[in-house]
């Protein structure tokens, strides 16, 4: 793999009255179950602290693959109905 290996992990956080649960690809020196990460949002470089590792974890992958899987959203949400205002829109419509 060039650059660094990332792994698709399962990442669980958890407060007094409520749990969270998401999938990301993250770098495999610290994808080691039970290890406690702090993950950096990307569009807004803000971190969210305290995800915890969790056991069976998946897909290994490049830096590249990972990298354009990430891309890939974007393209899909500009096709989509979440396109900001599309909402108002349809609203209007029904109307």
């Amino acid at each position: 793999m060039s650059r660094m290996g990332f792994i698709q992990t399962r990442l669980e956080r958890t407060r007094p009255g409520e749990r969270h649960e998401m999938i990301s690809f993250i770098p495999a020196r610290i994808a080691k179950p039970g290890m406690v990460v702090d993950l950096k949002d990307a569009e807004t470089g803000e971190y969210t602290r305290g995800w915890t590792v969790m056991p069976n974890s998946g897909v290994v992958a490049s830096f590249e693959v990972v990298n354009e899987l990430s891309q890939q959203h974007k393209s899909q949400r500009v096709g989509s109905d979440i396109v900001r205002g599309s909402r108002e829109k349809m609203k209007r419509k029904r109307r």
